[in-house]
C-alpha cells in the first residue's frame, strides 16, 4: 500500500535544499530501489537531501514523486566489487559538488 512521505503542515515554499549552517545536504543512499533503501529514499528526498541512490536492481521512478525526481541521481553498481565505493562518492562528488 503506497503511503505520503510528505508532512502536509510543511509548505514545499518553506523547504530548502541548504541546511542552517549553509551546507547542501546529500545522501548516498544504497540498496535504494526496494525495501528499507525505497523507503530511505523517498524519506530523505521528501525533506530535499540531493540524493545518490545505488543498488545492483535498477530503480522504478514511478516510485518516487514526481516532484523529487530531479534530486535523485541513480547509479547501478555492486557496491561489495572493489572500486564501486569510491566510484559511488566520484559520481555523488560530480553530480552534487
Amino acid at each position: 500500500m503506497p503511503f505520503s512521505y510528505y508532512n502536509p503542515s510543511s509548505p514545499l515554499e518553506n523547504r530548502s535544499t541548504i541546511d542552517g549552517t549553509g551546507f547542501g545536504k546529500v545522501a548516498i543512499i544504497t540498496g535504494c530501489s526496494s525495501g528499507v533503501g525505497l523507503a530511505t529514499t523517498q524519506l530523505f528526498l521528501s525533506h530535499q537531501f540531493e540524493v545518490l541512490g545505488v543498488d545492483i536492481k535498477e530503480l522504478d521512478y514511478e516510485k518516487i514523486d514526481p516532484r523529487d525526481q530531479e534530486r535523485l541521481h541513480f547509479h547501478r553498481g555492486d557496491l561489495a566489487k572493489e572500486g564501486e565505493c569510491d566510484e559511488a562518492v566520484r559520481i555523488c562528488t560530480a553530480k552534487f559538488g
